[in-house]
């Protein structure tokens, strides 16, 4: 048995104590728009865990630290406070549901050090403000 495999047990089994029948939403930070994508074999780990323990579906939300920062990069200051209607309705729908969520932040923490403090700010109080339903669910 890998590491990896050992720490996905751990997480499914005593982190999350998943039943079967429950599913499991894999995040990450959501103004990253999800896990890192360096932490897909773990992820990976984490859904066989997830299914051998009974899941019927083991889903991820991914981030893409390069997308964030082409965001910072190249879209207008003013559109950083957008963020998608769907993701805070799915995320309360999921908990109200009775399934499991799991946050992995293995983002990077600098990403956003040499972006304007005021732009990170909007972005940051907008997902915030976005989520606020989620985050009194859990």
């Amino acid at each position: 048995m890998t590491v990896l495999r050992s720490y996905a047990d751990l997480t499914v089994k005593v982190g999350l104590n998943l039943q079967p029948g429950q599913r499991l939403l894999v995040i990450g930070p959501l103004a990253n728009g999800g896990v890192s994508l360096e932490a897909a074999p773990l992820v990976r780990e984490i859904a066989a865990s997830a299914y051998a323990a009974g899941a019927p579906l083991v889903e991820a939300l991914w981030g893409d630290e390069s997308m964030l920062l082409a965001r910072f990069a190249s879209a207008r200051p003013e559109t950083l406070t957008e963020y998608p209607t769907w993701l805070p309705k799915a995320l309360v729908e999921h908990v109200e549901g009775g399934h499991a969520i799991l946050s992995i932040y293995a983002n990077d923490p600098d990403l956003l050090k040499q972006q304007p403090p005021e732009q990170v700010g909007a972005m940051q109080q907008a997902v915030s403000f976005a989520v606020r339903p989620f985050r009194e669910l859990i």
